[in-house]
């Protein structure tokens, strides 16, 4: 996947980076799709899990808001290893998982240490104020 997003990153069309720089591109993408006079349908697929949702979901819907545009659809894809998805019928230690807003599935850990829901990198900003609770807002 690393290699892939190298090819698309010299095309203009990836990047390789922080999560910082995966919301940064995905904004300027979205900022320019509003610029448009017409709608369409914007795809990434990111390299990363759960822990980027939240910061991503907020800026994309802002953006749209903030220009009237809700003629432009945003998909945004997460590939990850079907081990390495939490889904509801999974069990953990205290009964059934639960997820919130009625998801049946998520892409990464449900919670603990990693890219989960919530969060788990100390140092990253987008981790912190991740949580699917925030995102179902």
């Amino acid at each position: 996947m690393f290699t892939l997003a190298m090819e698309a990153k010299a095309r203009g069309m990836g990047v390789v980076g922080s999560t910082s720089n995966i919301l940064d591109f995905i904004s300027s993408k979205v900022s320019a799709a509003v610029q448009q006079p017409y709608g369409e349908r914007l795809t990434f697929v990111l390299g990363t899990e759960s822990g980027m949702i939240t910061s991503i979901v907020r800026k994309v819907q802002g953006l749209l808001r903030q220009h009237g545009r809700m003629d432009i659809e945003v998909e945004i894809v997460f590939p990850v290893n079907p081990r390495s998805i939490t889904t509801a019928q999974q069990q953990v230690s205290s009964g059934p998982t639960q997820l919130p807003g009625g998801l049946l599935v998520v892409p990464g850990p449900a919670m603990g240490e990693g890219c989960s829901l919530e969060g788990g990198c100390a140092s990253c900003p987008y981790m912190k104020m991740n949580s699917l609770t925030a995102l179902m807002r």
